[in-house]
C-alpha cells in the first residue's frame, strides 16, 4: 500500500479506542527498537533510508490517533423522561494541534418543537497563544449554521481586559448579536467545566465556568431573543470547537482540549 493510501485510510477511517492506545504503547517502545535495529544496519543510505521509514510510520500513528473518533448517534429518549433528546461526543472528542486546529461537525436532531437546548463539556486550557490578548475559542452552537446561533464563546487572555464573553441570538448577522462579557482570567493548564444553558421557554440564557472541583468561576445570564427552539427535518445541530488559525486576531490552539460534550433538548411536554 501507497504512502498516500495509508494516509487516506485514517481520514475516512478513524481508529477506535483500542487502536489508540495501541498507537501510545507503540510510541513508548518504537524509539528504543529503531535505534537497536539501526544499529545493525551499516551506515549510509540504507540505515538513513530506514530511520525514514520510521519516522514516517510514527507520523502516520500520530495523525490516526489525533483524528476525531466517530460521531455517535442521537441517544433514543428513554421511556422515563419523555420530551427529552440527548445527543453527545463522549471522551477527548478534539485535541488541538497545529495540523488539527479546529473540530466542527453536525448532528442529526429528531423534527420538533423545544423550548431548551443545555450544552455541558470540559475544556482543557492549552496555554495562551503568542498575543494572550488575543480571542482564544470555546465552543460555537447553532442550529445548523451562524445565523441562529446558541452561543460563540471565547477567552481573551494577559495584555487587556482578562474576558470570558460569548455573542448569541437568532436570526441576525454576527455583529448584530448581542455580547455578554465576564471579567475573568482563565489559568492555563487548567480543565474547566462549561455548561450553556439556552432556556428559550423561560426567557433566559445561564452560562457558567466551573473549576474541576465544581467551583463556580463565572456565572451569566442573558436573554434569548427567541421564545422556542424548532429543528425542521434535515436541521441539524452544529457545534464547533477551537479557531483554525486563518485570522490574526483568532489564532490556532495546540495543545487545547475538548471532552465530554453532552446536549439536553427539551421539549415542552418534559
Amino acid at each position: 500500500m501507497k504512502r498516500d493510501d495509508i494516509i487516506e485510510a485514517f481520514r475516512h477511517y478513524p481508529p477506535n479506542r483500542e487502536a489508540i492506545a495501541l498507537q501510545r504503547r507503540i510510541a513508548e517502545t518504537m524509539t528504543g527498537t529503531v535505534v537497536d535495529i539501526a544499529a545493525w544496519l551499516p551506515a549510509g543510505r540504507e540505515r538513513s533510508a530506514f530511520i525514514d521509514l520510521c519516522r514516517q510510520a510514527q507520523e502516520m500513528a500520530n495523525a490516526a490517533a489525533a483524528r476525531t473518533p466517530e460521531i455517535p448517534e442521537v441517544t433514543e429518549i428513554p421511556e422515563e423522561d419523555p420530551g427529552v433528546v440527548r445527543l453527545g461526543l463522549e471522551g477527548a472528542f478534539h485535541r488541538a494541534t497545529s495540523d488539527e486546529p479546529s473540530f466542527e461537525t453536525r448532528l442529526d436532531v429528531p423534527p420538533g418543537l423545544y423550548r431548551r437546548a443545555v450544552f455541558h463539556f470540559s475544556v482543557h486550557h492549552g496555554g495562551w497563544n503568542v498575543v494572550p490578548s488575543r480571542n482564544h475559542h470555546l465552543f460555537w452552537l447553532a442550529r445548523d449554521r451562524h445565523r441562529d446561533l446558541f452561543g460563540f464563546g471565547v477567552a481573551k487572555g494577559p495584555g487587556g481586559p482578562p474576558q470570558v464573553f460569548y455573542r448569541t441570538d437568532w436570526g441576525t448577522r454576527h455583529t448584530e448579536k448581542q455580547r455578554v462579557v465576564e471579567r475573568y482570567l482563565m489559568n492555563a493548564g487548567e480543565t474547566y467545566d462549561v455548561c450553556f444553558d439556552f432556556d428559550a421557554g423561560a426567557g433566559r440564557i445561564v452560562f457558567t465556568l466551573a473549576d474541576a472541583a465544581g467551583v463556580e468561576l463565572v456565572h451569566s445570564v442573558a436573554r434569548p431573543n427567541v421564545a422556542e427552539i424548532p429543528f425542521t427535518d434535515g436541521q441539524k445541530m452544529a457545534v464547533g470547537f477551537g479557531f483554525r488559525g486563518e485570522h490574526d486576531r483568532e489564532p490556532a490552539q495546540p495543545g487545547w482540549v475538548w471532552s465530554d460534550l453532552a446536549i439536553r433538548l427539551e421539549s415542552g411536554d418534559a
